[in-house]
Parts: structure tokens; sequence; C-alpha cells
């Protein structure tokens, strides 16, 4: 989910995790003019931090967040944390 904090700033959340869950948030967004975003994650590991557009940004944290997710499933069924 995308949510619009100012005039060129938007955060990423993962909607699966509550309001008060820290793992909510997945990245920081900058409009930088035109031609590109900034991106800072706060989840996710090796991911770009400029695209072009936000789709670009939404489409990559979409898949970092399920990375995520595969990982963590597969951490709990051999049991390590």
């Amino acid at each position: 989910m995308l949510v619009r904090i100012g005039a060129e700033d938007w955060l990423i959340h993962d909607t699966r995790y509550p309001e008060n869950d820290a793992r909510r948030l997945v990245a920081c967004v900058r409009e930088r003019g035109l031609d590109h975003i900034d991106v800072l994650w706060l989840q996710g590991e090796g991911l770009p931090s400029r695209f072009p557009r936000i789709q670009d940004a939404l489409d990559t944290a979409a898949r970092a967040v399920s990375t995520r997710s595969s990982r963590l499933r597969s951490r709990t069924e051999t049991g390590r944390n």
C-alpha cells in the first residue's frame, strides 16, 4: 500500500501487519522531479534505490515482501528463527 505523506513523499506499507508493527513499513519514497524517484528500503536487502516510476518501486516492494515471507516460513518449518 502506498501512503502519501507529503507533496513528493510516500511510504510503502505491508498491510499484512498491523499499524503498530514496525514490519509494516517497507520503504520511504521521494519523487525527484519528472525523471525518477529515490527509495530508502527499511525491509529487504540489495534492492535498487532509484526507479523511473513509483509503480516500479511498488512492484519491487511486492516481490521483496513475498521473498521475506517465504524465507520466514522456511525458517519456521526447519526450526530456525
